[in-house]
């Protein structure tokens, strides 16, 4: 092997904890796009090649990324993919009891073979799938991350276990996804950017959503959908963004806004698109 690819390798896995960083989350906490493709270009930064090389080729499948993973995992283990869906249905503690023991399971099952960011990634993107009951609240939560400056990260998860049960989907401009590359998360979980810290933050990603599927009470305001769109909340246009990527931003913003008034059936709250437009002019 490539002496600096064999170094790389190294680093990458001198963190890796079979599981135990998550185990330890779950024994610790306390807590009682479509964005869908947001975290599917998130879990590109994890190839199989580096993170799982041992599977590479699973089930008579070539293995490059997550996503055909995944896809392998529910043909090979369709009871604990299954599982993995069941839970998301679940509050509180029945959710974290049970988000416990398929961690236990799953990670016992790959062991040593398979990165701990890769298996959290796995669970991310089960949890996020279609399938999911709470695809919309993961997908909200791992877009709203990416948006999160390093300074941000301490109120992040807290904020999880409290913020609006019914967030909604609403559809990425492909523009904006485009911008996920330059966006504080997407540099938090890159290894190639992060590698010495890149699975820290995979952990602490899987802990947000580990929250935001236990939390069992919510506060329906308006307040809570607009804050998206909000001129003190909103982060204006830096002195090195296009005025393209600015506004791909705003758009996101805007149709998370609609989306989650209108699961509270509140869509007389919705700001008239004109006013979120002059922000751009």
């Amino acid at each position: 092997m490539d002496p600096h690819r064999q170094a790389y390798l190294a680093r990458m896995w001198a963190g890796a904890d079979s599981g135990q960083g998550s185990m330890a989350y779950l024994r610790s906490s306390v807590s009682s796009v479509s964005i869908q493709a947001l975290l599917v270009t998130l879990t590109t930064l994890l190839p199989v090649a580096d993170c799982a090389p041992q599977y590479t080729y699973w089930n008579k499948t070539p293995t490059a990324t997550l996503a055909v993973f995944a896809a392998t995992f529910q043909q090979v283990c369709p009871a604990l993919h299954a599982q993995l869906l069941q839970v998301a249905t679940l509050r509180g503690v029945q959710c974290q009891i049970g988000i416990r023991n398929l961690t236990a399971q799953i990670f016992g099952m790959f062991g040593a073979q398979v990165h701990p960011a890769f298996i959290q990634g796995l669970m991310l993107h089960v949890w996020a799938s279609p399938e999911s009951a709470q695809a919309d609240l993961i997908n909200t939560m791992v877009y709203d991350y990416t948006q999160v400056q390093d300074s941000g990260l301490r109120d992040f998860r807290q904020g999880c276990s409290q913020r609006h049960a019914a967030w909604g989907s609403f559809s990425a401009a492909a523009a904006g996804l485009q911008q996920v590359e330059l966006s504080p998360g997407y540099e938090r979980l890159s290894p190639a950017t992060n590698l010495d810290h890149f699975a820290a933050h995979w952990l602490y990603l899987w802990s947000c959503a580990v929250e935001t599927l236990t939390r069992e009470r919510f506060d329906e305001t308006p307040e809570i959908a607009l804050r998206h769109i909000d001129p003190a909340v909103f982060q204006g246009q830096g002195s090195n963004e296009t005025f393209p990527s600015f506004v791909a931003r705003l758009r996101l913003a805007y149709e998370a806004t609609i989306s989650e008034l209108t699961m509270m059936c509140k869509p007389h709250r919705i700001p008239h698109e004109d006013s979120w437009c002059r922000w751009s002019t």
